[in-house]
């Protein structure tokens, strides 16, 4: 049974998916102008992996690919977690 609420009802996404978010946008303004392809290949993984990320369709991404867009885009690892946890969010990142 599915529960209804009425249209006064809100819908949040999950943390994760919030988290997600965040961590795509910060690797969208990272990657700035330069190719999702090229920075796909240099990070390992597909460029269709990179794109879900981006757009928060992966949220979680493996520990190795983080690793691996964090050194293709010259983004610490403590920053990627930081903007995953929701602390520490840069303003550019949030837009």
């Amino acid at each position: 049974m599915f529960d209804t609420c009425g249209p006064s009802c809100i819908v949040r996404p999950s943390p994760q998916i919030e988290a997600g978010r965040r961590l795509g946008a910060l690797l969208r303004h990272a990657r700035a102008g330069r190719d999702l392809a090229d920075v796909a290949h240099a990070a390992g993984v597909s460029p269709e992996t990179l794109r879900k990320i981006e757009t928060g369709r992966l949220p979680s991404p493996g520990f190795g690919t983080i690793i691996g867009l964090g050194d293709a885009l010259d983004v610490p690892v403590q920053e990627l977690a930081a903007v995953w946890r929701g602390s520490g969010v840069p303003l550019e990142a949030a837009s």
